[in-house]
C-alpha cells in the first residue's frame, strides 16, 4: 500500500488563502485516490486554518479533539473560562475566612486571605484613601467586632467573575455598623493558593 506524507505549516496566511490552500489540497487527494484507491495519507501537522473543516465537517479527529478541548477549557469566544471545581471551592472557602475575619475583627484570620502586599482603597469619604496591610491590621485590631456586640451577620458573595485560570474578581457585600460595604476583591492564585491582592470598596452610612 503506497503512502503519501503531508506536512503543512502555520504560515500566517489570511483566511481566503487558507481556504484556497485547503481546497487545492483536497482536490489533490481526490485526484491521487482516483488513480490509486489504496493510497493512505499521513498527516504529521496541520495548518491552523480559520475554517475548521471542509463542507461543515472537521478536517481530522485530531483537530476536532483540539477544538473540543479548547471549548471546554476556555469557553465560547468572548466568555470567561469556566473554573475548576477545586478552584471554585477554594475561593468560596477563602471568602468565608474573609467574612469571618471582618465579623470578628480578627486580623489573624484576614491575614490568611489578604496578601501582605495587597492594596486597600476607597474614595467614599470624599477623597482617596489607600492603605498597605501594615496600616490596615491595626485598624482591624482596634475596631470592636460586630460579633462582640451581638450584631447579626450581613455578608454575602454577590458575584464571582473568573478572568482566567489564576485570576478572579469577587463582588461582595457586608455590614460593619454603622456602614454597609460593597467590596470589589481581586484574587490571584499564587503558588497554588488564592489571595486578595486588592480590596477596593464603597460604603454607605446606615441609620442606627
Amino acid at each position: 500500500m503506497p503512502y503519501i506524507l503531508i506536512q503543512a505549516t502555520r504560515d500566517g496566511l489570511d483566511a481566503p488563502r487558507k481556504a484556497e490552500l485547503i481546497r487545492r489540497a483536497t482536490q489533490m487527494m481526490v485526484d491521487v485516490l482516483d488513480k490509486d484507491p489504496a493510497t493512505t495519507f499521513v498527516v504529521v501537522d496541520e495548518v491552523e486554518a480559520d475554517n475548521w473543516g471542509i463542507g461543515g465537517h472537521p478536517v481530522s479527529a485530531r483537530r476536532a479533539e483540539r477544538a473540543a478541548s479548547a471549548d471546554a477549557s476556555l469557553g465560547a469566544p468572548g466568555r470567561p473560562p469556566e473554573p475548576r471545581e477545586a478552584d471554585r471551592a477554594a475561593l468560596t472557602a477563602a471568602m468565608q475566612d474573609y467574612f469571618d475575619g471582618l465579623y470578628r475583627s480578627d486580623s489573624a484570620r484576614l491575614r490568611q486571605v489578604l496578601h501582605p502586599r495587597a492594596l486597600y482603597a476607597t474614595a467614599s469619604g470624599g477623597e482617596l484613601l489607600t492603605r498597605g496591610m501594615d496600616e490596615y491590621w491595626p485598624v482591624i485590631d482596634a475596631r470592636p467586632s460586630p460579633a462582640s456586640k451581638g450584631e447579626p451577620r450581613e455578608d454575602r458573595i454577590v458575584s464571582i467573575e473568573w478572568i482566567g485560570p489564576v485570576t478572579a474578581l469577587v463582588r461582595a457585600e457586608c455590614t460593619v455598623r454603622p456602614r454597609r460595604f460593597v467590596d470589589l476583591l481581586t484574587w490571584l492564585k499564587i503558588d497554588g493558593r488564592w489571595w486578595i491582592v486588592s480590596k477596593v470598596f464603597h460604603y454607605d452610612e446606615r441609620p442606627a
